[in-house]
């Protein structure tokens, strides 16, 4: 099964998904990350938080977005 990395790019930094995740496909690899923005973006809003326009880039196992 493909291994897919989750960057997270806020515009000014990326962070890195160093693990991964074995996913079966790249939409499968799209609704890992919706759930993923989703989680972050609750958390934020319970903490009155404001995390911005950041975005999820999602990168295969040989580093290509």
């Amino acid at each position: 099964m493909p291994r897919f990395f989750l960057h997270i790019d806020d515009g000014t930094q990326r962070i890195e998904d160093q693990e991964g995740s074995e996913l079966p496909d790249l939409d499968a690899a799209r609704e890992e990350a919706i759930g993923a923005a989703r989680q972050l973006w609750s958390a934020a809003i319970l903490d009155g938080r404001d995390i911005g326009a950041g975005r999820f880039l999602i990168a295969h196992a040989q580093g290509a977005i």
